[in-house]
């Protein structure tokens, strides 16, 4: 979630990360992606 994601150092993104960062989970909704950079 928002909370777990921004713990872990990422953020969330809207459908996808873009190329220069990772997956880590979800925030919101499955489309709601938390990334982080690499």
């Amino acid at each position: 979630d928002f909370a777990s994601c921004h713990t872990n150092g990422g953020i969330c993104l809207p459908n996808r990360c873009p190329g220069h960062m990772i997956q880590i989970g979800i925030c919101f909704r499955p489309r709601v992606k938390c990334c982080r950079s690499w």
